[in-house]
């Protein structure tokens, strides 16, 4: 697996968490705010170990 695969599966999974917050926001399920304050963290966190992998991969 080359380093651009798996930075792109990275990504596709902070892209996941992305979407499962939009859509209980679209479908108006409430959503706890420090839960989705942690999602929104993770996510990110998730983009720079995709970075890295690309940088130091």
């Amino acid at each position: 697996m080359t380093k651009y695969t798996l930075a792109i599966l990275i990504a596709l999974f902070s892209l996941g968490i992305n979407l499962w917050i939009i859509y209980h926001q679209r479908k108006g399920i409430p959503i706890d705010p420090q839960k989705k304050q942690n999602l929104e963290r993770l996510s990110y966190a998730i983009i720079v170990v995709a970075i890295l992998v690309l940088t130091f991969a």
